[in-house]
């Protein structure tokens, strides 16, 4: 093996610990943690499952980094096996390693893989599901019956992908378009096991309609009528189109996106076996819809790059096969080891926007300064006469401040929607002091208002990092009004 090989794979492994079992979670890991802790069968932004892994790990194990992210390690290495597995059966000619490595180098995989947001168990659910959809399909192919084993563990995982993050059904919509394009595959719709696993995959997945009807759609209302309908109605060609391209070039990575174009149009002469030709089949229509799809949505909606991920979940490999033939590889590596180098140093040594004058990142500043915070929140504890109820100003500071004080009785009020509103819907208090942290960027709320009162600034916590200023925070002292006590 090269010696570059090595040393990439060293740093990726170096980059991936740090950031793991190092660095204080981003405010989304934290909120998801929240979630795990106040188990439902679905929430307001995302389906339940990764939530209630978190709440599995911390009632088994506690709090800590290490096992906050030990959910996200295992999804890795179950994802790197189902490579190695998927790259022997493929037949490529380059090495296995050195493909998975270009992978997980890749900043979206780097990325999502490190992050316990959804996407990593969503992904990881996904490739699972589809492994199994290609040995069954592969085996109709060959004018087989497949393996009721393969069959029901593709739904199986589909479903458990389902309940992990939504864009999963691009899997099952671009398993079923391979399908319907190809007449070898139509033994597929007369395959009474098929529908069998329907049926368990909608098992699986019906506590998010559950949910939903429950909470008068609002998961459905947040994620389609306010991010997509509404956005079509009021602001067609003012979405962020390019931002999306933008994002998804540079976490995408160029080297991998030029691979995709080059051997979308000139496969290998020798993908004459079976296996390969279905995998490609597969590969590009679940790109090719999901790629289509957000490109379109990001014409009026604002689209995050990382909602295409599933996209190039299947074709990754055979662009990285392609940059290693093409002697690219390297380059890659280089690119993918610079763009994540540099995202493990904003999030977890110095914010990189501290060192441009006017440039700002509101989400990255919040990992920073939290044992600070939480140890002037325990000062004052202290230091007062009575028992307090501690509120704050966005679910991000409720939710870093929670996992800093291991304490989900922390509770958000803003102006925006989340599930917090759920959780604080008619809620009263035991306490009538109360401690309110806001942040420099959202400040007392007529939210927090509406339940308190007699309202005083008691600190202005400042957090530094090397000598730079990353944020000021906000400590209030207020009552709160009677009709929320009880």
């Amino acid at each position: 093996m090269k010696k570059y090989i090595i040393f990439f794979i060293i740093l990726l492994a170096g980059a991936k610990l740090y950031y793991w079992l190092g660095i204080f979670p981003n405010a989304d890991e934290a909120y998801y943690w929240i979630w795990g802790r106040r188990p439902a069968l679905s929430y307001h932004d995302h389906p339940a499952l990764q939530a209630l892994v978190q709440g599995v790990f911390y009632k088994l194990f506690g709090r800590s980094l290490f096992v906050l992210r030990l959910p996200a390690i295992i999804s890795t290495l179950i994802m790197g096996y189902l490579f190695f597995k998927l790259n022997k059966k493929l037949n490529l000619s380059s090495s296995s390693v050195v493909i998975i490595l270009i992978i997980f180098m890749t900043p979206i995989y780097f990325v999502f893989t490190s992050f316990v947001w959804n996407d990593y168990l969503m992904i990881t659910l996904s490739l699972t599901s589809v492994w199994f959809w290609l040995n069954y399909l592969h085996e109709i192919w060959l004018g087989k019956k497949g393996k009721t084993k393969d069959v029901l563990l593709a739904f199986f995982f589909l479903g458990l992908a389902g309940i992990s993050k939504y864009n999963s059904v691009f899997i099952a919509i671009g398993v079923f378009s391979a399908v319907i394009s190809n007449k070898k595959l139509y033994p597929v719709f007369k395959d009474y096991r098929v529908y069998a696993g329907i049926i368990l995959a909608a098992v699986l997945i019906s506590p998010i309609f559950i949910w939903n009807v429950q909470n008068s759609m609002g998961s459905f209302e947040f994620n389609i009528q306010q991010r997509i309908l509404q956005p079509f109605t009021e602001k067609f060609f003012r979405g962020n189109i390019w931002g999306y391209i933008g994002g998804s070039l540079a976490m995408v990575s160029p080297f991998i996106l030029y691979a995709i174009i080059r051997i979308w149009k000139n496969p290998k002469e020798q993908d004459s076996e079976d296996f390969i030709i279905l995998y490609r089949i597969l590969a590009k229509h679940i790109f090719l819809i999901s790629t289509s799809v957000f490109l379109f949505l990001s014409i009026f909606a604002n689209v995050l790059y990382y909602w295409n991920i599933v996209a190039y979940l299947l074709i990754i490999p055979l662009a990285a096969d392609y940059l290693i033939r093409k002697k690219l590889a390297l380059a890659s590596l280089i690119y993918g080891a610079f763009v994540n180098v540099l995202i493990v140093f904003h999030f977890g040594v110095l914010p990189l926007t501290v060192l441009f004058e006017g440039a700002q990142d509101r989400d990255g500043v919040h990992q920073y300064g939290w044992e600070q915070i939480g140890n002037e929140i325990k000062k004052t504890e202290s230091e007062y006469p009575s028992e307090f109820q501690l509120f704050t100003s966005s679910y991000r500071t409720s939710a870093l401040l929670s996992f800093e004080l291991d304490d989900i009785n922390i509770y958000a009020y803003s102006p925006r929607f989340d599930q917090y509103d759920y959780w604080t819907k008619e809620k009263t208090y035991k306490y009538k002091d109360a401690l309110i942290l806001t942040g420099d960027w959202k400040k007392m709320n007529n939210e927090l208002k509406e339940i308190c009162e007699n309202i005083q600034i008691k600190d202005t916590i400042t957090i530094y990092k090397w000598g730079y200023k990353i944020k000021d925070y906000y400590l209030y002292t207020a009552k709160i009004k009677d009709k929320y006590m009880h």
